[in-house]
């Protein structure tokens, strides 16, 4: 190479002469040397050429075609669909037991599950607990175990 053509910027590719068998990724800009049994460069060669892209490509493409990108986009949102009907809801309109869940009386003393989102909802389950005394001391009253379990629902008042 010759002292008079300086490594351009970014935008120029190394163009190496015939008879020279660089490596890949061979460039002078990055400290690579040419070997000294490499011929001459023809001369007035131009070392530099700028950096083109042809038709109908561009610049920082992924490697992924159309097809394997629509493959991709509908896998994600096929998971997050099947995710959604599978996992358990945290909306406000959950008729669940659990924690979060809301009760309205019944009859008697009885407690049934209603929907947080509803005009009936009185109360929440703040908590499980072991014992109504281990309950939080935001819980006004307490559900007690059903089914076999041994967890006390604490219940506070519902707020909207």
């Amino acid at each position: 190479m010759s002292a008079q053509q300086q490594a351009p910027g970014s935008g120029y590719a190394f163009r190496p002469p015939p008879g020279w068998n660089v490596p890949p990724g061979f460039d002078p800009r990055l400290g690579h040397q040419p070997d000294p049994t490499w011929p001459p460069a023809p001369p007035g060669w131009q070392f530099w050429a700028p950096v083109t892209v042809p038709a109908g490509s561009s610049l920082g493409r992924t490697g992924y075609s159309i097809p394997w990108l629509r493959v991709i986009v509908g896998g994600v949102i096929l998971l997050f669909v099947v995710g959604r009907l599978l996992l358990p809801s945290s909306s406000s309109s959950s008729t669940s037991t659990g924690v979060g869940s809301c009760w309205t009386p019944s009859s008697g003393q009885n407690l049934r599950p209603v929907t947080c989102g509803s005009a009936e909802a009185t109360y929440q389950v703040v908590a499980e607990a072991p014992s109504p005394q281990q309950c939080p001391s935001t819980s006004s009253t307490y559900l007690d175990p059903q089914g076999g379990g041994s967890m006390y629902r604490c219940l506070a008042p519902y707020q909207r």
